[in-house]
């Protein structure tokens, strides 16, 4: 149009009023082009927020944190090796990591599943999540106490399919050329496989056989002894006391092998001890399978374990069998824990259906002794997991650790076939948390109430509408920043052309409509 205005001009004067016509419109446009480079340039400040500052989870560190608040940088998980940061670094040489492996550690990103299928990565961590039906399995490093569970186990969902869950780790091998990842968000230690424990040399007084007397005064002793992994024998020490409690006996017998025999003859009649002291490369070693007893004139003999005399301590029956000995190998305690929910509001198994805002919920622990002898039991409860959800309504006479999140009851010994129930009342808050799950651990926060109490007990929560889009979409797409500003500089380098183009032709109609006037065109 602009063109065919100009071209015809000098014929035909009429068009100026087409010009200045024409000359409107660009006014216009240009204000309407220049209000969209206003909005575009706001948007891409908009945008960078939201490149630069990204939103954090609610959830960002976690009891269970092999290193409380994670490892982000090289340099922090080299200043943990260093410090031996919450024992950090006896964890890794436990797991056969060395410094040189950390330092050698790609920063990468490890995923769960391939094609829907459990990658095999295990992670360590300090707290319980799944129990041992769901794969989780407790050791120890030193002192503490660790856990390792399947980390497919956390994927929920779609997450269950194609590569599961992404995790930013620090990717290496360990010098036994094993994978290895430690995990940014809470330095938890992950492998393919435990490690093996590389054998210690062990030394011990195996067993003292019961003496054999023969001849009423003839009595004959045989101990044994055990070493295993590179550790010696240099012979035995059997010591004979009477019933006085003084010696009468003191002899070693100079010897290698892992038993020995020793004949030894006793004129006074009366109830005598006998132990055995095994001399090792380890020091001397005896507990109380090297002791024993035994008479040189006949008495009434213990009729459970005819080594001892009828009056003696020992001579007792086992509580749940009185058909063995109170010490045979097979009078122990064995018990066992059981955990059920009751949802005292809408009623029934709590673990079936879904728990609502202010719900009220029984939990039921049973600690059953099953065995033949009496059992000393701790009883408590880790509720870290419960208490996201819900409050402690009726504690039960139990005892909160804030610190620990933990809700304990008094030791309890439990007879053979006894049981200690224990009942404790939570109730679902008022308004359910929204707060999305957590980095360092993916179960927290995650709608559903679980803990350990010897069986795994999940309640799932109905929660608000911003958790049930966070539990749909579980995954955002992959879209960085560098995509984002691409695609927001093009429509911003759009807007400025047109800005531009509309500014030039406005410039053009006033220089034309200047030399009509002037006289000049």
């Amino acid at each position: 149009m602009f063109k065919k205005i100009v071209s015809h001009l000098a014929f035909s004067p009429s068009l100026i009023q087409e010009l200045g016509f024409y000359a409107k419109r660009l006014h216009k446009e240009e204000i309407t082009r220049k209000t969209g480079l206003i909005l575009t340039a706001l948007a891409l400040i908009v945008q960078s927020f939201a490149v630069f500052q990204p939103p954090e989870s609610a959830n960002a560190a976690n009891a269970s944190d092999l290193v409380y608040g994670g490892i982000h940088t090289k340099s922090q998980l080299l200043a943990a090796w260093d410090n031996n940061s919450q024992n950090y670094r006896d964890m890794l040489q436990h797991a056969g990591i060395t410094r040189e492996n950390l330092a050698s550690a790609r920063d990468s990103e490890i995923s769960t599943r391939s094609s829907g299928r459990d990658n095999g990565w295990q992670s360590w961590s300090r707290v319980s999540r799944f129990g041992l039906q769901r794969g989780e399995v407790q050791f120890q490093v030193g002192s503490l106490t660790l856990y390792s569970r399947p980390m497919a186990e956390f994927d929920t969902g779609r997450n269950r399919s194609g590569s599961g869950s992404w995790y930013k780790s620090f990717v290496g091998t360990t010098s036994e050329g094993k994978p290895f990842a430690i995990m940014k968000a809470c330095a938890n230690i992950m492998l393919k496989e435990l490690p093996k424990q590389k054998p210690k040399p062990t030394a011990a007084c195996k067993l003292l056989e019961r003496p054999v007397v023969t001849d009423r005064t003839k009595v004959s002793m045989t101990a044994y002894g055990d070493v295993q992994n590179g550790a010696t024998i240099a012979g035995y020490t059997f010591i004979i006391k009477n019933s006085a409690g003084t010696e009468v006996l003191r002899k070693r017998v100079n010897t290698t092998a892992t038993s020995t025999s020793l004949q030894h003859t006793l004129d006074k009649d009366g109830t005598y001890t006998v132990s055995v002291i095994v001399h090792t490369s380890l020091g001397d070693q005896t507990n109380s399978a090297c002791a024993s007893t035994f008479t040189i004139s006949p008495k009434p003999r213990c009729p459970l374990n005819p080594s001892l005399p009828i009056d003696h301590p020992d001579c007792q029956p086992c509580p749940g069998d009185a058909t063995i000995w109170v010490k045979d190998t097979t009078c122990k305690a064995q018990v066992t824990r059981t955990k059920a929910a009751h949802n005292l509001t809408s009623g029934g198994d709590a673990t079936k259906k879904k728990a609502n805002a202010s719900d009220r919920i029984e939990y039921k622990l049973t600690a059953k002794n099953e065995g033949k002898a009496p059992a000393t039991v701790d009883l408590k409860d880790e509720l870290s997991d419960v208490l996201e959800y819900a409050d402690i309504y009726d504690n039960g006479g139990g005892t909160f650790d804030k610190e620990k999140r933990t809700l304990s009851w008094p030791q309890v010994t439990l007879k053979p076939g006894e049981q200690k129930v224990m009942t404790y009342v939570v109730q679902l808050k008022g308004q359910l948390s929204a707060k999305p799950r957590g980095t360092s651990d993916p179960s927290s926060y995650d709608c559903r109430m679980t803990n350990v109490f010897g069986t795994s007990v999940e309640i799932v929560v109905n929660c608000p509408t911003p958790k049930v889009v966070e539990q749909t979409v579980a995954t955002l797409p992959r879209t960085g920043p560098g995509e984002n500003m691409l695609f927001a500089g093009i429509i911003a380098a759009v807007v400025t052309f047109f800005y531009c183009r509309s500014r030039q032709l406005s410039k053009e109609v006033r220089i034309i409509r200047r030399d009509i006037t002037a006289g000049t065109l």
